[in-house]
């Protein structure tokens, strides 16, 4: 079995239309250390699909999980293999996601309610692969859940070999909810995911679901082996800035927005010239890289609205030199323990 090597004290969820490659390239120039995951992306779309458009990814952007869904272990083999071969470091399969079309298709949350089945399900993706295997699920559904069912199934997936349980400590609610609410109404329970923990000292455990501050992430880290983070990545990106030494514990000095910006810009514009890239999907990831900062919608309809109006070329242009102008309103507050370089 291959041994977990990356350091995931801290990392970022997989979220659909979010964490594509372009994302994970603005987040690795952030953070250094921030362990990131890509979309999930269904077995069967690497089987049938092209795998090169869902595959790629900027050698940067490493250490980068791969998240994949289904329950056809067939496919889900063949897709681990091919994760491995385009260097991916873990894959992640997916326990956990509730929307009515994941659950139509038996895969997601639907794999706790047949843990016996999806423990085969890892023993079989253990043979297929030589990389980590992990599971991300949650606490369980709305039509079973406490805490013996997830004791049990978390079990299960340790027994079949998996190396990492990441816990979303709230529950899916099944049926025609969307997948907003999923990630907002059910209420959090970390007491669960610390119980996991106490009762598989040895497990790695890791937590996930509604965490926002740094105060925050170090409490967790006091009872569980990592934190995930998903909506506030998504909401403020800058937040990870910090992370590389308040969580790491590197002497390194954060980047300004605007330098983050500036080499984002240079990957964008090779990026449009090497594979023709909409444009609008090179430029959506920094419509909340000023999250906060005033002036910030203006940056945003800048990057969004010019598309049809000026050359790619052109907009990048405009955009670094608001980026230089906003700077001026921008403070950055270090933790004051930090040892800069």
């Amino acid at each position: 079995m291959a041994k977990l090597t990356v350091d995931h004290r801290l990392s970022i969820a997989p979220m659909m239309g979010i964490t594509d490659r372009h994302f994970r390239y603005l987040m690795r120039l952030i953070s250094k250390k921030v362990v990131l995951y890509s979309e999930m992306i269904h077995a069967r779309s690497l089987v049938y699909g092209n795998v090169e458009k869902l595959l790629r990814f900027h050698p940067l952007e490493k250490p980068v999980v791969l998240q994949l869904g289904g329950d056809e272990v067939d496919e889900l083999c063949r897709a681990a293999e091919l994760g491995e071969k385009w260097g991916y470091d873990e894959i992640n399969l997916n326990c956990g996601c509730p929307s009515p079309r994941v659950q139509a298709g038996c895969f997601g949350i639907m794999l706790m309610h047949t843990p016996k089945k999806t423990g085969q399900l890892i023993r079989q993706l253990r043979k297929a692969t030589s990389l980590p295997l992990t599971v991300k699920h949650r606490l369980g559904s709305s039509e079973r859940h406490g805490y013996e069912f997830l004791s049990n199934f978390a079990e299960e997936m340790l027994k079949a070999g998996a190396q990492r349980l990441i816990v979303h400590a709230r529950l899916a609610f099944l049926g025609n909810v969307s997948p907003k609410k999923n990630r907002e109404v059910p209420p959090l329970d970390y007491e669960q995911v610390y119980r996991l923990k106490e009762d598989f000292p040895e497990a790695n455990i890791h937590l996930n679901g509604g965490v926002k501050t740094y105060e925050e992430i170090s409490f967790h880290l006091r009872y569980v082996d990592g934190v995930m983070i998903g909506r506030l990545a998504a909401q403020n990106p800058y937040f990870f800035h910090e992370a590389d030494f308040r969580i790491f514990s590197m002497p390194v000095k954060p980047k300004l927005r605007r330098e983050i910006l500036r080499e984002y810009l240079r990957y964008a514009l090779h990026e449009y010239e090497l594979t023709n890239e909409n444009p609008r999907t090179l430029l959506k990831p920094l419509l909340v890289l000023w999250h906060g900062v005033p002036h910030a919608r203006l940056f945003r309809r800048m990057a969004s609205e010019n598309i049809k109006r000026a050359s790619f070329q052109e907009i990048c242009h405009a955009l670094e030199q608001k980026a230089n102008d906003m700077e001026s309103a921008e403070e950055i507050s270090l933790h004051p323990n930090v040892r800069l370089q």
